[in-house]
């Protein structure tokens, strides 16, 4: 890895440098902890093979090999507890960046007194002096001589004060531990149940840190069998073994403090009191809620609002369209590195539709493994997180969308489900659930999630700028456009999945929540803009469900199926769509037609017999019979199209055969305007009493005449 390193710092140009000075001092890092390994004779089982690389290791950092320390405090007696403390308050206060400069420059001026107090170390003392500084006579001038100064400054210097900065965030971490000197407050650091063996390696150091600091010393020899209780490279296990020490010493302290206390006043029964009250540990809320009382100042606002910045993801989607515009104005765009950076954003893009989200968040077809392999690296190079954690939140998306539980939550606004989400750190027990059992078992799944970070740089940043730099000689062009411009749209374009992609378009299939279908969307998300057809049938393999519909994504998976690279396509059922489409089609329609005038509701129409009809007409109305409903027709008679003798002639009368043939057959318009001229509904008398609840009324019957008998 270091010598990869020192080859890239060769080869690139000015403005790729800080990156790999980064790697550079977090090789040195690592280095740093093999030191710290050979220094506690835990490295090899061979003490000479310890010192002897323990000084190779450790002449490059400027740091003596310090396994006498190591001995120096096994056989100590006491700790100073007053040194621990300033070094706390330098590790967490301002200049917590310069903490590990300082412990290099203390070891470089503590010799006379190692020498004097080491004991049965003082030779390894001497040796380890010699040793370090007869490194710096013979490193130091023969790379100025060589190099020059700017060699010194490019190969050794800024990668040393990078590697401080690493030690120093290291060693700031590490004594934020939770405690402090009045108060113990509960709280858990969040960690993934694996971490990379890369990552797990430089925690060497932090481990060692953890081990020696604060309460957890009460004397050397305890400290040194501590410290070898503790995993040298298991942050996860480490910070928890030693998170219990410090919390189960508080709490022996507390309580011995309260028994003192109470002897001291000589009541027991303040003694029993107090011991309980020990045995109630303060909770967080109350701690919380008492430190939210207090006023704050403008740092602590400050202070306290950007600990809620989730500041990686923030700073790499923020600051990169910034770098990527400087790059644009600054830099010539030349025609084979505009064709390098759209097929990188191509390969990109589709990396994250067709593998992140059709093939391994919905299973939307198979594919053999040396396809799924491209499709996941193609994925991995659009700088969006391991595919894992990727497909837990969108299944945690799909099955809680427009809830709190719903990671990008639309209902929380464009902004937030476009990148909010991500700028902030998310309370992680807020968020759906999500089953990734398949996930998880899958081997490429578990490789890429332990290497991501190093396989995404590479394919994102470094092979682009690579192949422009090599290819063509332009590094600049290569980086700029290729590398950071083409990671800033493929990003966008799949945050427009989670924002525009709910905001705008046709509630196709299905309006209860809020996705929708937008062929413009598509054109920015390489066909995800069918997103109301994908929610509701999300394992097709197709989002545009007709041939003719812009779907890249889909076409590339139709493709690969033709060489037989992905098979087992699935499709919703043809006639599931069409329902689902026609049901939504039904309810627009239905909710239009019950915004129009249709006439009164015949349920709440008056009831007119035919005497009713007879009567009101010979008082002046102008009423028509159709279909048993009674018409005033007063408004219309002089606008009918038949003229007004026509329809004069049915004032009166049930006119429903003529109006349906008899005369003339009328139109739909006709008929529903008829509709909005309807006031009464006509039944006979013996209906209205039965309707009214009424008795029908009694008709006298007059007997025939008699015949006169003759």
């Amino acid at each position: 890895m270091c010598v990869l390193c020192y080859s890239l710092l060769v080869v690139l140009p000015w403005y790729c440098l800080p990156v790999v000075w980064g790697l550079v001092g977090l090789v040195f890092t690592a280095v740093h902890s093999i030191g710290r390994d050979c220094s506690r004779d835990s490295f090899s089982r061979f003490p000479l093979v310890n010192t002897i690389v323990g000084w190779l290791v450790s002449a490059p950092l400027l740091i003596p090999f310090e396994s006498w320390k190591v001995r120096q405090k096994a056989e100590a007696k006491t700790v100073d507890a007053d040194a621990l403390e300033r070094k706390q308050r330098s590790a967490t206060g301002w200049g917590w960046f310069l903490t590990s400069t300082k412990e290099t420059l203390n070891a470089h001026f503590i010799s006379a007194q190692a020498v004097n107090n080491g004991g049965g170390s003082r030779m390894r003392v001497v040796l380890s002096f010699v040793a370090l500084y007869g490194f710096c006579a013979v490193f130091f001038p023969t790379l100025i001589s060589r190099l020059g100064l700017w060699g010194l400054v490019k190969f050794w210097l800024l990668p040393f004060l990078a590697y401080h900065f690493w030690m120093s965030t290291f060693t700031s971490w590490v004594y934020r531990v939770p405690f402090t000197k009045d108060m113990r407050i509960k709280f858990s650091i969040g960690f993934p149940t694996k971490l990379p063996r890369w990552v797990n390696f430089l925690t060497n150091d932090i481990n060692y840190v953890l081990s020696l600091s604060g309460p957890l010393l009460q004397s050397g020899t305890e400290s040194m069998e501590k410290l070898s209780a503790i995993p040298k490279h298991n942050l996860k296990i480490a910070f928890e073994k030693v998170t219990d020490a410090l919390i189960k010493n508080a709490e022996e302290t507390e309580r011995l403090a309260a028994l003192q206390q109470s002897i001291n006043a000589g009541d027991m029964s303040a003694n029993i009191a107090g011991m309980e009250r020990v045995d109630s540990p303060i909770s967080a809320a109350s701690v919380n809620s008492v430190s939210q009382a207090l006023p704050l100042t403008f740092f602590e606002k400050m202070k306290k609002a950007s600990a809620g910045v989730n500041w990686i993801p923030a700073l790499w989607i923020l600051s990169t369209p910034l770098i990527g515009l400087y790059g644009a104005f600054t830099t010539p765009l030349q025609t084979n590195t505009l064709m390098l950076a759209l097929f990188g954003y191509m390969t990109a893009g589709l990396g994250i539709t067709v593998g992140y989200h059709r093939m391994f968040a919905h299973r939307a077809f198979q594919a053999h493994w040396p396809t799924r392999l491209f499709i996941l690296l193609c994925g991995t190079s659009a700088f969006q997180g391991s595919c894992l954690w990727w497909a837990r939140d969108h299944r945690a998306h799909h099955r809680y969308v427009d809830t709190d539980k719903d990671p990008y939550n639309s209902k929380r606004g464009m902004f937030w489900a476009h990148m909010g989400w991500l700028l902030v750190k998310q309370n992680k027990a807020a968020v759906g659930k999500a089953d990734c059992a398949d996930l998880e078992a899958d081997p490429l799944m578990v490789w890429q999630e332990k290497y991501y970070l190093p396989l995404s740089s590479v394919l994102a940043i470094f092979l682009p700028v690579m192949v422009a730099g090599f290819g063509w000689g332009d590094w600049r062009g290569g980086f700029f456009y290729a590398a950071v411009l083409r990671s800033v749209l493929v990003m966008q374009s799949t945050f427009c999945v989670n924002s525009l992609a709910h905001f705008v378009g046709d509630l196709t299939f299905s309006d209860v929540h809020t996705p929708r279908d937008s062929p413009w969307v598509s054109f920015l998300t390489f066909g995800e803009g069918y997103h109301n057809f994908h929610h509701e049938f999300p394992y097709d393999f197709r989002n545009g469900v007709h041939w003719y519909a812009y779907d890249p994504s889909k076409w590339t998976i139709w493709l690969f199926s033709i060489f037989g690279l992905t098979f087992d396509l699935k499709r919703f059922p043809a006639n599931e769509i069409e329902k689902g489409r026609l049901q939504m089609r039904q309810k627009r329609i239905n909710h239009a037609l019950s915004k129009l005038h249709w006439g009164p509701d015949v349920n709440t129409l008056p009831l007119f017999t035919h005497d009713d009809v007879k009567r009101r007409c010979l008082e002046g109305s102008h009423l028509i019979v159709v279909n048993n409903f009674v018409h005033d027709v007063a408004t219309f008679i002089g606008n009918h199209p038949g003229g007004e003798k026509l329809i004069k002639a049915y004032i009166g009368k049930d006119a429903t055969e003529a109006f349906h043939g008899q005369v003339y057959d009328h139109s739909n318009g006709a008929k529903n305007l008829l509709g909005t001229f309807r006031i009464g509904r006509l039944v006979s008398e013996e209906e209205r009493a039965k309707i009214n609840g009424e008795t029908a009324p009694m008709h006298a019957v007059i007997p025939p005449p008699m015949k006169e008998v003759i």
